[in-house]
């Protein structure tokens, strides 16, 4: 019983997040990572539940405190952690580098933050964040005696009742520094706004990549032209699909290929899949949706010929290569006959 403590490399794979819970218990934290040098750490396929270390206590389901370590989390749903008073309901990293995909984050609550994040680079991408609550941001970026940077994209943020901003980030001394990226993000549904910055102790940078929507219209950003503000996603109940739980847009909704006209699946950053994985295809109807879902994504992947080389276009080269087979091989992994 009690946490799992780790401090060498490690990859923690699943068969799915709808196929085992690594519970707490509401007793204990799950994870702990953490130790002199560069350890890489990988959690995929895993619903991580009910994490509760005690009051006071950082890190609800996962604590990692390090200068030079990663950790890498896809295809999880962390869900029900708390931690009374403590930093990170969910997860606290302390220096270090944290990615997060294909990944939701729902019902954490109690904590200073769900995902607190010192002096730490962040990438959150392809996620659903929604029904937490508790102090401060859902994400709450913060330099502290360093730099935070965090990127946050691709992602929907629905009913999360925080006491700042759904992504909140500051800079807690004179020397410290806080930089958020943030682009093609639904935010909706929480009372205390969409963005927010603590008071500027140090310095603080706020930079939109564009194309984000959000409920209301954020007093402590600088929206880009492509933004909408003041705008209903017009976005349909949490719901599970695809192993995963996710906010899918409802028919008319604004937020359905209204996407970057110009960016395309698998190049610069762009993931070729959405939250849901392999089968979801990004810009379905040729434009990106905004958000972590696409709205009609197809599962015609299951019917494509095995020789396409390993793209999802259906035309047959008459051969069929490894990357064909590599190909076929993902689908079939993911339930197709």
């Amino acid at each position: 019983s009690g946490q799992l403590r780790l401090d060498e490399s490690i990859v923690i794979e699943g068969p799915g997040a709808d196929r085992i819970t690594i519970s707490g218990g509401d007793a204990t934290r799950q994870f702990e990572f953490g130790a002199s040098g560069s350890n890489q750490y990988v959690i995929s396929g895993l619903t991580i539940a009910d994490g509760n270390p005690g009051a006071g206590e950082d890190g609800g389901a996962i604590r990692m405190i390090d200068n030079d370590d990663t950790l890498r989390i896809s295809d999880v749903v962390l869900r029900n952690n708390r931690t009374l008073n403590g930093l990170g309901s969910a997860i606290l990293v302390a220096r270090g580098s944290i990615e997060i995909v294909d990944s939701a984050i729902v019902d954490n609550a109690d904590g200073q933050g769900v995902i607190y994040a010192q002096d730490a680079r962040g990438v959150i991408s392809n996620c659903t964040f929604s029904g937490n609550s508790g102090g401060f941001g859902v994400l709450w970026a913060r330099g502290g005696l360093g730099q935070s940077h965090c990127t946050v994209t691709h992602s929907t943020f629905v009913g999360n009742d925080v006491s700042e901003g759904a992504i909140f980030h500051t800079a807690a001394f004179p020397e410290s520094v806080s930089k958020l990226f943030y682009g093609h993000n639904i935010i909706t549904g929480t009372p205390a706004g969409s963005l927010d910055a603590g008071p500027p102790t140090g310095t603080i940078v706020a930079t939109s990549l564009g194309y984000n929507m959000f409920d209301d219209a954020p007093a402590d950003a600088t929206p880009d032209s492509t933004d909408q503000l003041s705008t209903d996603p017009m976005l349909g109940p949490l719901q599970e699909t695809a192993g995963t739980l996710v906010h899918l847009p409802l028919s008319g909704s604004p937020a359905i290929d209204a996407g970057d006209p110009d960016a395309i699946p698998g190049v610069d950053g762009v993931s070729l899949y959405d939250q849901r994985g392999v089968l979801y295809y990004r810009a379905d109807n040729q434009r990106l949706d905004i958000g972590a879902v696409e709205s009609s994504a197809s599962v015609n992947a299951c019917v494509a010929d095995v020789t396409t080389d390993g793209t999802p276009n259906g035309i047959p080269d008459g051969s069929v290569t490894l990357s064909d087979f590599s190909y076929y091989l993902s689908l079939w992994s993911q339930g197709c006959p």
